[in-house]
C-alpha cells in the first residue's frame, strides 16, 4: 500500500502546462520522488544506485519537498524504514521546502517524536550532514519552540540533549523556548526541563558583525 503522502496532482497539472513537462516528469529526479511517495523501494534503490548524482537531495519544483520531507509526514514503520535508509544514504536533513520548513520542523509539527529522535540521533552517522536542531522556520520558530508549544516533553528533552538553543527567540513575539515554557502554567514539567540550563546572553541586532 502506498504511503499516504499529499497527492502530486497539482504539481502534474502545473508541469503539463509547459513544453518541458514531459522532460521534467520523466527525469530521474521526478521518478525518485514519485517512487518514494508511492512506496516503491525497488525503484528507489535502483535510481539511487546510479553513480555520479545527488538525486537523493532533489526537491519538488512546486513544493520544495525533498524525499525526507515526504517521509516524515507519516509516522509508521514504513516511514521509519525510509527515513533511516535515506539518512544512511547521506540525504541532507537541513533542506527547506517552500514553506521554509526542514524535515525536522515537519516532524515536530506533526508531533512525531520517534521520527525526531531518528533525525537527531542518526543523521550524520554515515558521513552525511548532521541535522541542525536550531534551524528555524520562516516565522523564526525553532524545532524546540514548536515542541514546547506542543507540550511534548519527550521531544523537548530530545532536542535539548541534541544542543537546541533554549534562548533563541522567534520573530513574531520575540520569545524563546525557555520563555514559552516558563509562561505555560498548565504544563509545569516543561519549565523544569529548562531550569538547570544556563541562560545565554542575547545581543541586540545592530547591523553586520563578525563577532
Amino acid at each position: 500500500m502506498p504511503l499516504s503522502f499529499r497527492p502530486a496532482a497539482l504539481a502534474l497539472t502545473l508541469l503539463a502546462a509547459s513544453p518541458a513537462a514531459a522532460q521534467i516528469t520523466g527525469s530521474p529526479s521526478y521518478q525518485f520522488l514519485q517512487a518514494v511517495r508511492d512506496d516503491k523501494p525497488d525503484e528507489v534503490e535502483k535510481i539511487l544506485a546510479k553513480p555520479g548524482s545527488r538525486i537523493i537531495d532533489t526537491q519538488d519544483p512546486t513544493t520544495g519537498e525533498s524525499a525526507l520531507h515526504i517521509v516524515v509526514k507519516n509516522d509508521d514503520d514504513r516511514a521509519l524504514r525510509y527515513l533511516r535508509y535515506l539518512l544512511a544514504r547521506q540525504a541532507d536533513p537541513n533542506l527547506k521546502d517552500r514553506n521554509g520548513d526542514t524535515p525536522l520542523l515537519v516532524a515536530v509539527n506533526h508531533g512525531y517524536t520517534d521520527l525526531v529522535d531518528v533525525l537527531v540521533k542518526e543523521s550524520g552517522s554515515t558521513g552525511g550532514a548532521k541535522v541542525n536542531v536550531n534551524v528555524a522556520g520562516d516565522g523564526g520558530q525553532t524545532p524546540l519552540i514548536k515542541a514546547v508549544l506542543l507540550h511534548n516533553e519527550d521531544m523537548v528533552r530530545t532536542l535539548l540533549d541534541a544542543g537546541a538553543d533554549p534562548d533563541r527567540r522567534d520573530y513574531a513575539l520575540g520569545k524563546s523556548a525557555r520563555t514559552y515554557a516558563e509562561q505555560d502554567t498548565r504544563h509545569p514539567g516543561l519549565a523544569k526541563l529548562f531550569a538547570a540550563l544556563p541562560k545565554k546572553p542575547q545581543r541586540g541586532v545592530s547591523g553586520p558583525t563578525l563577532r
